[in-house]
């Protein structure tokens, strides 16, 4: 079997049809708009703001969910719990995260969704199995 690459053959570069247009005869091309002058009394223009200060703003000024606060505890469990789990593997103890985890109290309010609420529910017995099973060891 033939090699196919050895088939192909390198093409040589193609040269434009007629003559080129010398660059200001193609058109007017791009140009920024003239600024006009601002009328007596404008304020001053101020300059470009950041995309992420822009972005900031957004979120600060976006309404909470309602959930959002039994989110970022469960969240806060959870991280608890992997360094729990981190320093078992690892055959040491971090007596920090364990007493974070006991002093962590639930978020007040009830949370509005059924399933979210079951989630929440089974965090916060993983973490009281963790609490009784660690200071049951001690």
């Amino acid at each position: 079997m033939a090699n196919p690459v050895s088939a192909i053959s390198v093409a040589a570069p193609v040269a434009p049809s007629g003559p080129a247009a010398p660059p200001q005869a193609r058109g007017p091309g791009f140009a920024l708009p003239v600024a006009l002058p601002a009328p007596p009394g404008a304020p001053p223009a101020l300059a470009p703001t950041a995309l992420s200060s822009l972005l900031a703003l957004q979120e600060t000024n976006r309404p909470e969910r309602p959930d959002a606060r039994h989110q970022r505890q469960a969240r806060r469990r959870l991280d608890l719990l992997r360094r729990l789990q981190m320093a078992l593997l690892s055959g040491t103890e971090d007596p920090a995260a364990l007493r974070e985890l006991a002093d962590l109290r639930p978020a007040a309010g009830a949370v509005s969704d059924a399933g979210l609420d079951a989630v929440l529910g089974a965090i916060a017995l993983r973490a009281r199995v963790e609490l009784a099973r660690r200071r049951g060891c001690a």
